[in-house]
């Protein structure tokens, strides 16, 4: 049984000798690699990466901060290659109920200011601030 892809997105594909070799797309409602795939002849080849920088560059000029994905553990080492840290595992359970383990990643696109790092900082220590209120009021 096949799904539909996401209607909202950016594709891009690869061709060789007008053969399509791969294809990449980037999630337009946010900053997802919705997929990536190069056929298995032409691994190693650059293409995945030329998918990846296009995919980069796109999300770029929507001005995403950083960008995510989802990644099998094959790809894990690519990604890593090109940029990505890993964030967290993650997996899901095929239609066949085979459970597929996979690898939260992501890469800062555009640099965080030193105003956002404050930001995020003074956010964090206000959330511990009430956290605290709220076990001192329940003791």
């Amino acid at each position: 049984m096949t799904r539909p892809r996401l209607i909202n997105e950016i594709i891009f594909v690869a061709e060789c000798s007008k053969r399509l070799v791969g294809f990449a797309s980037l999630a337009v409602h946010g900053p997802y690699i919705g997929a990536m795939f190069v056929h298995p002849d032409f691994v190693r080849k650059g293409i995945g990466t030329r998918l990846l920088t296009a995919i980069e560059s796109a999300a770029i000029e929507k001005r995403y901060k950083a960008i995510y994905v989802l990644s099998s553990l094959s790809a894990v080492k690519f990604y890593q290659a090109n940029g990505y840290e890993v964030i967290g595992k993650f997996g899901f359970w095929s239609e066949n109920k085979t459970w597929i383990p996979c690898r939260n990643m992501h890469k800062q696109l555009i640099p965080i200011t030193e105003r956002e790092k404050w930001t995020r900082r003074i956010t964090l220590f206000v959330i511990y601030l009430v956290i605290l209120w709220v076990v001192l009021r329940l003791l």
